[in-house]
């Protein structure tokens, strides 16, 4: 049976989803470094996001599926929920996208709560029966980084201000605000890289620095642990930079990245060597073919054509 080949987005998902990188992600981006976030503390959560809204004239169910969604817990209590969307292209309408994520998450918390108060029927106050929810509830945060590992340089909107247009500045006070957590490892300055703290940075400095072939060296040496990289990171580079190491089918092989880039250029080389003697033979022998063909037949023909006038 034939192998099937993962999407770039299922291999994203894999690297982004196992609990230590994700958690090295968020703890750099929300706490600057300090490991807040435990990766034991991850909880998956479902990805799939669906309610119904509407009233008595209607319904309509919204359904919407996330790349990668988890709930952190920890001995406090404390509850947050964290997501990450991969993109390999501008979405133009990101900063709406990601609302729409973040609301649904936190209305499926609201509909957990209200649940849990018509079992109990502990709601006392009027208002809070027409909501089903108490003046004493609340919500836990919802937070989605965006990663972004495309090509082209991210010219979207990252909020939702940008997407609309203002009739005049007067309105823009009045329309809440949303943006994105935009995340592009070609941007990310060396400082930015060394607060991480698994192969999360050598797999960003190597999309940072996939098109510079001295920087990425120098990087490469720079960092020991490209010696012993895992399969998921180095597929996760693959994808991205369409580098085409080579790798094996286990999931648990460690790929030594010096070795495999000095194997390439070797490789490389010897494509080279190989074609350019080909051609250099095959150009060589049409050449000397037809020029002692010609040579000859001049020649064959001047003598004979001398003696026999």
């Amino acid at each position: 049976m034939k192998k099937q080949k993962l999407s770039r987005d299922s291999v994203l998902n894999n690297f982004f989803g196992r609990p230590e990188i994700f958690a090295d992600l968020f703890n750099t981006w929300i706490y600057d470094g300090e490991q807040v976030i435990r990766p034991e503390g991850l909880v998956p959560a479902d990805r799939l996001l669906s309610e119904t809204i509407g009233n008595s004239k209607g319904f309509v169910k919204l359904t919407r599926f996330r790349d990668i969604f988890k709930v952190y817990r920890d001995k406090d209590a404390t509850y947050i929920m964290l997501g990450i969307e991969n993109q390999s292209a501008i979405h133009y309408a990101m900063p709406l996208r990601n609302m729409i994520y973040d609301a649904l998450a936190l209305l499926a918390r609201v509909r957990q709560k209200q649940k849990k108060h018509l079992a109990l029927k502990d709601l006392k106050h009027p208002d809070e029966y027409l909501s089903r929810f108490s003046l004493t509830d609340h919500l836990d945060p919802v937070i989605t980084l965006v990663v972004y590992t495309g090509s082209r340089p991210w010219d979207g909107p990252q909020s939702l201000h940008e997407m609309i247009k203002f009739p005049n500045e007067k309105l823009r006070r009045y329309v809440p605000d949303y943006f994105i957590n935009l995340i592009v490892p070609v941007k990310l300055s060396e400082a930015q890289l060394a607060k991480l703290n698994t192969e999360l940075c050598e797999v960003f400095g190597y999309i940072k620095y996939a098109k510079d072939k001295d920087l990425l060296y120098a990087f490469i040496r720079q960092h020991p642990k490209f010696q012993e990289l895992s399969y998921d990171a180095v597929m996760a580079i693959n994808v991205c930079t369409n580098a085409k190491i080579k790798l094996t089918t286990s999931k648990e092989e460690k790929i030594n990245m010096c070795q495999a880039l000095i194997d390439m250029k070797q490789e490389a080389w010897q494509d080279g060597h190989d074609s350019g003697w080909k051609d250099g033979h095959d150009s060589g022998w049409k050449d000397g073919h037809d020029s002692g063909w010609k040579d000859g037949h001049d020649s064959g023909w001047k003598d004979g054509h001398d003696s026999g006038w």
